[in-house]
């Protein structure tokens, strides 16, 4: 019996497929398109992190990709893995068509302090943008011991290898990698006269070239006595391969590169790159040319009922996902749960040019409510990771958002879970409906109907004639989340994100003193409800400028709950096993090495923004010698000049007492030892002017590891002695000496 009924549910997917086939031919006459065309770097600066994805502990500095850490002093940088990866996916392939894509880009692969280098660097082909767990030494950030080999990573890779493993050839080599680090194939350069990790520095112009129709991919090389390249593409590649890509990798995926160091290391750089793709876009026209011997009436008829046969299956078995709907029972106050129909209207269509941002968890959209909703502005997230993420993220976020009720946070709408492809499939049988329409010259009389609008000129069809009257098949819209797409609707916040006030162009008045000040008072306020007023402590685990948005007053709102997490009261940090969210800069030090994040991380992210703010600088901003802001900020401290942090587009107005107040809150913040931090009830009193700043130390005290111990009954960490020492002394003011905002001072 469940046998038969398993044959019945398959035979209802295959009807449709099974009956166009049989009556029709799909030709690809796709339009000529432009391909798309990107170019990167020269240099790479702190703009980049809004065009790349930066996976910690990759980052950008030195005006170069570090896909591993680049830094003695500050980072650690023995096994270590990143990726870094352009924040666009492109379309690779369809049922039709392989994509070709060319590639070149500058490397540089460097020895420290001339020890023997290790493990590699490799331009790769991923899915989504997260650089795996466990994937530092001879994984290369590519995969980890329990997914190397798996079809389900979705990737390739060309590896750049400079130690020697067991299944290596050598440690000069360079590789196709297919779903895993063992290569299919691979050249040793030392036949070429290449040498990667030289004594010394050399730069290397890579050629990446893959034929979509030839399904072949060609490598070339040349060395560089400069980061500009100056010699032409070889005419001999260093390795070539056959390759189709589409058995491989996701039809939409992403390009960049992944790097591993092991108990050697090396700095991974990516100095230049340059990227053209064939762009597969979706509006292909599709020709479609009746079989022998079959009438379009009868075709049309067929159609129809195997369409609605498809919608009626799809219908019935879209159940639904427990998780989802057991979270939405335990919200207080369900949100409003949107139509698809309404935010594909409101947003004409999830257009392009609707977009107002996209992140590592999805895209959010602008969109405007019909009249009878006052014309409502609203901001729609887009969930487009894989389905099993997604799904997580969506209820991640919408189970924490729901619950919080301050007026310093965006506030949520509402949502949607449908069931799209039934929708979809709709408006696609009408389409070839017209399509044959088209052919024919004529409309079939079985179809007619005065739901349809008549042409205005002639023959043809208009385009307010493309879609019929909506009763006329209206198919009910089930739910479903195994195919369905996961919607968050927000209000809109008409000025925009805090960063995009800081860093506007030179013609653009920037935000004012007063403006800046009640802005980081509104976000601390927000974070205080969040650490200590909610029945659970939230940790929003994201905190930076790009995430506070702003109202029609510039009052701020703390948005983008993608990675908070609420914790019970007796719990004090929130691990995962995915690694470090975050953006660099903004997390905290100890969060590299416990994967852990706490009230105080919280802390130090607001530190990075007030710094931000005040300067009119990114965190990770290159001063000097200084390879981060807040580095720069405390070396002005010591030299007695600490308001010549001040953004200087501010033109000297704003307030002294009020500057120095900040910036010596953001360093406060920014403290490495998390247990030194200030708490969000000092915060708030600092920021009112009810307590005197902080005092800081002239000199920054070093990070050191352990840190944190167990819980007091202040907060979430209790004092630890160091391990080691600064050579200056810390000279830093214990919490004791925080004198008239203590925790117990707070009113």
């Amino acid at each position: 019996m469940a046998l038969g009924g398993g044959r019945r549910r398959r035979s209802h997917l295959l009807t449709l497929p099974l009956l166009i086939l049989s009556i029709m031919f799909l030709v690809d006459t796709a339009r000529s398109r432009k391909p798309i065309n990107k170019e990167f770097g020269v240099p790479f600066n702190e703009l980049y992190y809004d065009i790349f994805s930066v996976e910690s502990p990759a980052m950008i500095s030195n005006d170069a990709l570090q896909i591993t850490p680049d830094s003695w002093g500050n980072f650690r940088l023995a096994n270590r893995s990143g990726r870094v990866l352009f924040n666009h996916r492109f379309k690779l392939w369809d049922r039709a068509k392989v994509a070709s894509f060319n590639t070149s880009f500058v490397i540089n692969i460097f020895r420290v302090n001339d020890s023997l280098p290790g493990e590699g660097l490799a331009f790769i082909i991923a899915p989504n943008l997260e650089v795996p767990l466990q994937s530092s030494g001879q994984y290369m950030g590519l995969t980890n011991l329990t997914t190397d080999g798996n079809a389900t990573n979705h990737l390739i890779a060309v590896e750049f290898d400079t130690f020697k493993q067991d299944f290596d050839p050598d440690a000069n080599h360079i590789g196709l990698d297919i779903n895993s680090v063992r290569s299919n194939q691979t050249k040793s350069l030392s036949n070429f006269d290449l040498h990667l990790a030289p004594k010394g520095t050399t730069f290397f112009h890579v050629w990446v070239q893959y034929n979509g129709m030839k399904k072949h991919l060609d490598v070339y090389m040349v060395d560089e006595n400069t980061s500009t390249p100056t010699k032409p593409m070889p005419s001999e590649p260093v390795m070539s391969a056959d390759l189709d890509i589409s058995q491989v990798v996701k039809d939409e995926s992403y390009f960049g590169f992944a790097a591993s160091t092991g108990t050697y290391v090396e700095l991974n750089c990516v100095l230049a790159w340059n990227l053209t793709v064939e762009n597969l876009s979706k509006d292909s026209k599709l020709g479609i040319i009746l079989a022998l011997g079959i009438g379009l009436p009868a075709a049309l008829v067929i159609l129809g009922v195997g369409w609605w046969s498809v919608a009626m299956h799809r219908r019935r078995v879209a159940t639904n996902d427990p998780n989802i709907l057991g979270a939405l029972k335990s919200l207080p106050g369900t949100p409003r749960e949107f139509s698809f129909k309404e935010l594909k209207k409101a947003t004409n269509n999830f257009d392009d040019e609707q977009r107002l941002g996209e992140g590592g968890f999805g895209v959010v959209y602008r969109g405007t409510l019909p009249p009878k909703e006052n014309n409502l502005e609203i901001a729609v997230k887009k969930f487009n990771r894989d389905k099993i993420k997604s799904k997580d993220d969506f209820l991640a976020e919408l189970t924490i958002i729901n619950r919080l009720r301050h007026k310093h946070l965006v506030q949520l709408l509402g949502w949607i879970r449908e069931l799209i492809e039934v929708e979809l499939a709709k408006e696609t049988f009408w389409k070839m409906l017209f399509h044959l329409k088209r052919i024919c010259g004529e409309w079939p009389q079985p179809f007619k109907d005065p739901g349809l609008q008549q042409p205005r000129h002639g023959s043809g069809w208009s385009e307010a004639s493309r879609i019929p009257d909506p009763a006329l098949f209206s198919v009910p819209i089930g739910w479903c989340h195994k195919n369905g797409m996961l919607l968050l609707v927000y209000h809109y916040m008409p000025k925009g994100s805090l960063d995009a006030h800081i860093f506007c162009p030179p013609e653009k008045a920037t935000l004012g003193w007063n403006l800046r000040y009640k802005i980081l008072n509104d976000v601390s306020l927000a974070l205080h409800y969040l650490h200590n007023e909610y029945d659970q402590k939230v940790l929003h685990r994201d905190l930076k400028a790009s995430n506070i948005m702003l109202d029609d007053e510039f009052n701020a709102r703390l948005g983008d709950f993608g990675l908070a997490r609420a914790i019970d009261n007796g719990k004090t940090s929130y691990a995962e096993l995915d690694g470090v969210p975050g953006t660099f800069g903004y997390i905290a030090p100890e969060c590299l090495h416990t994967g852990k994040a706490s009230r105080e991380s919280d802390v130090y992210g607001f530190g990075a923004v007030i710094l931000e703010v005040i300067c009119g600088q990114r965190p990770w901003t290159k001063i000097g010698d200084f390879q981060l802001l807040v580095d720069w900020v405390w070396y002005l401290h010591r030299d007695g000049r600490l308001l010549e942090a001040v953004d200087g587009r501010l033109g000297g107005d704003y307030v002294a007492e009020e500057a120095q107040r900040l910036l010596f809150l953001g360093l406060a913040c920014s403290h490495p030892i998390a247990s030194e931090r200030p708490k969000t009830q000092a915060i708030v009193q600092i920021l009112s002017g009810s307590v005197p700043p902080p005092q800081v130390s002239p000199f920054k005290p070093p990070f050191v590891w352990p840190s944190m111990g167990p819980l007091n009954i202040d907060g979430d960490t209790t004092d630890t002695t160091p391990i080691t020492s600064s050579a200056f002394g810390s000279g830093w003011t214990q919490r004791e000496s925080f004198a008239g905002y203590s925790d117990s001072s707070f009113a």
